[in-house]
């Protein structure tokens, strides 16, 4: 089967990527099983934890139980109930988190032996109780009791004298301590030997109490008989004692120190159960990590065999016929340039078109190379044509060039002149339209003279008529004046017929003839003083009347003012027309000076372009010649350069 570079590149690549999926394949199953395992583990340790949160709850429980059995306090009570609420709610917990039947019929298992358990404690706490009130309550008063009381008699035998009763006094009380101390390593110890070696010593005090009784005389048969009532309160009490610490035995060693053990047994049961099982997860882990390391390591070996096996089977089909390419073109580029020797292109694969497109593109090269060839010798000869052209060509242009700088100096000195007319022009336009404008203003004011005269001649007219009405009130004022005077005679000759009449009176009419007396002085100076304002009045109606004969005259002044301020206004007007015309026409004249100066700027401008185009046309001339005569060099080194190659 034949294949190609990119089939053969492909499958080595594509067996290298299958491995590769493989692995991937084999690590995420591995991996996938680890975290199983791991994850069972850890709810197996989270159990684990429980379980032995569990036991340590029930240890506590037990040793508080031994701690009340001992001390009989409320702090060992306390603590116990503190174990058996974390005891409960790890027992719940496990309970809900366990899967297992087994493991939930265990726990249910637990549940019901700790409610026994717990009930049992119940019932110590009660025997309990009731052997401390015994003790308390009875047997340590009554031991107190007869102590004192054996001790009284022992004092007093010896205070009598009587020997022989005092120390009959002395066993007995030596006997019932000694009890009382077997009796203490009983309630401490709770050993039966130390209960019967009590009651022995019991037994025989009430013996020695006995004799001692027996052997005593008068009073003293009375003080042993009430010991022995004292010692037998004390039996008594010590037998109720005892059926209390039998009763709490009983509960202990049956149900206490039996369902403790039950309980703890079980829950290491299902702790065993949980450490075999998180052991065996542990394994399984392990053999999948390990034969997944192991499938791991082995595909990639085989991996690193065949990869390194493919890339030289692959290198050694690439490099033989690459290496013929590059020896060919490095004595193309470096040797002899020998373009008639042709690699081998008889391979099913890419190198070999590699092979047969190489040789094409050599003996392209070699007809291209043949045709520059010919080419290059066709350009040397038209090289050496063009040159030669290329001269004449610059001495031509040369001369025209020299004519086209006369032609455009000439052009330059017409469009200054017509460039200087049309300045003068357009200043001569710009002083008319001055002028103009200064003939304008004037008729403006013209007209305005004439309109200030006009009003003028109104405002005389109108003084006129009021100064005439000033003269006919004048005439007025003059005739009331001359009924005041009028008025201030007959005053004057009424004052006079009072004066009469006042001296006719006599002394009566003394007051009356002063004020007519005052009456005739006062009608004297009315009659003075209308004849200063008749004079006055007469006065002004002199001046008035020659005021309207003035202003009559003015406004004859002033109405020939008016014409003659007209008729300059109409000067005026034909002056500043005729001013608009010459501006008009200088304006014209201006404008066709403006365009004669732009025609001959412009044609400046193409005389000045035409030298431009002529000077670089000239230098394109030079420079033509000199590419003709670089083109000549040039196909001279490619002929040099094209017979470097070996083409026949």
């Amino acid at each position: 089967m034949k294949l190609t570079i990119a089939k053969k590149l492909a499958l080595g690549f594509g067996a290298l990527l299958l491995m590769l999926v493989v692995v991937g394949v084999v690590s995420i199953r591995g991996g996938r099983i680890a975290a199983h395992g791991v994850e069972e583990i850890d709810h197996i340790v989270d159990e684990l934890v429980l379980g032995a949160e569990a036991m340590e709850a029930l240890l506590t429980m037990r040793l508080r139980i031994y701690s009340f059995l001992i001390n009989n306090d409320e702090e060992s009570v306390q603590a116990y109930r503190e174990a058996r609420a974390t005891f409960i709610k790890d027992i719940d917990e496990c309970e809900a988190r366990f899967k297992d039947p087994e493991r939930l019929t265990a726990i249910r298992d637990i549940r019901g032996l700790f409610t026994e358990y717990d009930a049992a404690f119940d019932r110590v706490q009660v025997v309990v109780n009731g052997r401390h009130n015994t003790i308390v309550n009875q047997l340590n008063p009554a031991a107190e009791q007869t102590r004192e009381h054996i001790d009284g008699m022992m004092q007093a035998a010896f205070a009598s004298g009587d020997i022989e009763l005092s120390q009959l006094t002395s066993n007995c009380l030596r006997d019932f301590l000694l009890a009382r101390d077997y009796v203490m390593r009983y309630l401490n110890l709770n050993t039966s030997a130390n209960y019967l070696r009590a009651r022995q010593e019991v037994n025989n005090t009430l013996d020695r109490l006995r004799e001692a009784r027996d052997a005593a005389t008068g009073t003293g048969v009375n003080g042993f008989s009430r010991a022995l009532e004292m010692v037998g309160g004390y039996s008594e009490a010590l037998d109720r004692v005892s059926q209390y610490v039998s009763q709490r035995n009983e509960v202990v060693d049956n149900s206490i120190n039996v369902l403790g053990p039950q309980i703890a047994n079980i829950n290491r049961d299902i702790q065993s159960g949980l450490a075999k099982e998180a052991h065996d997860d542990v394994a399984m882990v392990a053999a999948a990590v390990s034969g997944a390391q192991m499938m791991i390591i082995f595909i990639t070996l085989f991996a690193i065999v065949f990869g390194v096996v493919t890339a030289i089977m692959i290198a050694r089909g690439v490099i033989k016929p690459i290496r013929a390419i590059t020896e060919r073109l490095q004595d193309i580029v470096e040797g002899e340039g020998d373009l008639t020797q042709r690699v081998d292109e008889d391979r099913p694969d890419e190198l070999g078109v590699l092979g047969k497109w190489f040789n094409v593109f050599v003996a392209r090269i070699q007809d291209l190379i043949l045709e520059v060839a010919g080419s290059a010798n066709e350009v040397a000869s038209a090289a050496t044509e063009i040159a030669a052209s290329s001269e004449e060509i610059s001495s031509g242009m040369q001369q025209q060039q020299s004519q086209t700088a006369q032609v455009a100096s000439a052009v330059e000195e017409m469009a200054a002149s017509v460039t200087e007319v049309a300045q003068k022009a357009t200043e001569a336009s710009q002083k008319s339209d001055e002028a103009g404008k200064l003939a304008t203003d004037g008729g403006d004011v013209v007209r305005q003279t004439v309109e200030g005269m006009q009003a003028i001649s109104e405002q005389v007219n109108e003084s006129a008529v009021a100064v005439g009405e000033l003269g006919k009130r004048g005439e007025q004022i003059g005739e009331i004046i001359g009924v005041i005077n009028d008025i201030a005679d007959q005053t004057n000759l009424l004052a006079l017929n009072a004066a009469i009449e006042a001296a006719r009176a006599g002394e009566h009419g003394r007051g009356f003839a002063v004020v007519a007396d005052e009456v005739r002085k006062l009608a004297e100076r009315t009659q003075k003083a209308t004849e200063e304002v008749a004079d006055s009045i007469k006065a002004i109606q002199t001046d008035t009347t020659r005021a309207v004969e003035r202003m009559q005259t003015g406004r004859e002044r002033v109405g020939e003012g008016v014409t003659l301020a007209e008729q300059a206004g109409e000067s005026l007007r034909s002056i500043v027309a005729g001013s608009r015309e010459v501006a008009a026409m200088i304006q014209s004249i201006a404008a066709g000076a403006e365009e004669q100066s732009a025609a001959s700027t412009q044609v400046s401008r193409s005389v000045e372009a035409i030298n431009a185009v002529t000077s670089e046309s000239a230098e394109g001339v030079r420079q033509a010649s000199a590419a003709a005569t670089q083109l000549s060099t040039k196909a001279e080194q490619l002929q040099a350069l094209v017979g470097r190659f070996k083409l026949e």
